[in-house]
């Protein structure tokens, strides 16, 4: 009878290991508006390089990835011609051990490629020197060239309710400014 606990034991503990843990982000919707009312910083950009490091404390390390972005649009804020910033977390795992990785990321938080064009609107810097996009995910767009030829923007909601606060009336009688668009 010990024998068969033990067993049952044993069973329960090992099933419980193949448990997937799930992991999401809630956030508050954004729209364009304010996504531009809470940026510190809104650009056009190619990232240019990517280099991740840590940030080491009595307690422990941070890691961060640091993008380099040449900007071809400088909309809102302090920008030069090239301009980098710190992210939260690795932009791919790591391997720390023989059996072990380390996926230090946000989820939600997107990671930026080389040579890749991007519509970023950027929180200001932390005190660690850390920033994120606006909303995660609803702050950084991917620029891309559509079946027509056109550049288009996407982030991560594929801009689902990105303009459910726009005033049509306005736009109606005056429509956006060549900056706007």
């Amino acid at each position: 009878m010990k024998r068969s606990r033990w067993l049952i034991l044993a069973l329960v503990v090992s099933l419980g290991g193949m448990w997937r843990v799930g992991h999401s982000t809630t956030l508050l919707h954004r729209t364009l508006k304010a996504l531009a009312e809470n940026a510190e910083r809104i650009f056009v950009g190619k990232c240019i390089a990517v280099r991740e490091g840590e940030l080491v404390f009595d307690e422990g390390k941070i890691y961060y990835t640091e993008y380099t972005f040449q900007v071809t649009h400088k909309i809102k804020g302090n920008l030069r011609e090239t301009f980098t910033f710190r992210q939260y977390g690795l932009s791919r795992p790591r391997q720390v051990g023989e059996n072990l990785m380390l996926y230090n990321r946000v989820p939600g938080m997107p990671v930026y490629e080389e040579q890749q064009e991007y519509f970023l609107f950027l929180n200001r810097d932390s005190e660690l020197g850390l920033t994120s996009p606006v909303g995660l995910f609803q702050g950084a767009f991917r620029v891309a060239v559509d079946v027509y030829g056109r550049k288009v923007a996407m982030n991560g909601l594929e801009n689902r309710g990105l303009f459910r606060d726009a005033d049509a009336t306005r736009l109606a009688k005056q429509p956006l400014t060549e900056a706007e668009s």
